[in-house]
């Protein structure tokens, strides 16, 4: 197979977390049965079913407001209220069930799949790294838990730098922590708002990992490949052998 990129023009390669690395939906699941497993009397007589899809909603929700630029911890503990009210649980309960939440979540070993083997076979040619939009005491140890925060060189999270993707300074830093140019790096996440379009501003090379096969958006900004596999990306750059 001919690599639709050089390889060697090639210096460094960041990546997203959260739907790239690190299987967030999975790990939400998880931990929503690990607290009713800890706090089995508040839910002893709920279906399953319904205390998941309340969890989930209560979630998309927090992620929204997050996303929205808003703080870490009344994200968090809105993410907790909101599931205990959508169920009928006296929300006292909320900073309690908040603190399981945060030691539980990280530590789901979920990764997307390929992801250690992707990240594995890259190392051995190029330099890399992490930009997140992320909070420290989660982020750091989901990469532990998947065993790749070895292979990184470089961990920039909005809540450390105080700017979220997709601002290209947040791409920019990383860059510089890495004394690299951003025309021999790429960028590899599966948003295409936050991700691709905060990777061609800071004028980097993006990979959308798009395993939804969703369609690009209509605007100025294009990824320069798609995958739908992490295993593809060594073959756009010609080292699925090495």
């Amino acid at each position: 197979m001919i690599p639709l990129l050089r390889a060697d023009q090639i210096d460094v390669i960041l990546f997203d977390v959260d739907g790239t690395l690190f299987d967030r939906d999975r790990a939400q699941r998880e931990t929503c049965r690990a607290l009713t497993e800890t706090f089995g009397n508040l839910f002893a007589h709920i279906d399953p079913g319904i205390i998941m899809d309340a969890f989930l909603e209560s979630d998309t929700e927090a992620t929204r407001r997050y996303d929205a630029g808003g703080g870490v911890e009344v994200s968090r503990i809105g993410r907790i209220s909101h599931f205990l009210s959508l169920l009928g649980i006296d929300t006292e309960y909320a900073y309690e069930m908040n603190r399981v939440y945060i030691k539980r979540y990280p530590l789901a070993n979920v990764p997307i799949d390929g992801a250690g083997d992707t990240v594995a076979r890259l190392a051995r040619r190029f330099r890399l790294g992490v930009v997140s939009n992320g909070i420290p005491d989660v982020q750091y140890q989901k990469l532990i838990t998947l065993g790749l925060d070895r292979f990184m060189q470089c961990t920039v999270l909005s809540e450390e730098l105080g700017i979220r993707k997709p601002d290209a300074r947040i791409f920019e830093r990383a860059l510089a922590d890495l004394q690299t140019d951003a025309a021999q790096s790429l960028y590899v996440g599966d948003s295409y708002s936050r991700d691709i379009v905060g990777a061609k501003k800071a004028g980097m090379g993006a990979i959308w990992f798009n395993p939804g096969h969703d369609s690009v958006p209509e605007n100025d900004t294009k990824p320069d490949h798609i995958v739908h596999t992490l295993a593809e990306i060594p073959d756009l750059l010609g080292i699925n052998n090495e």
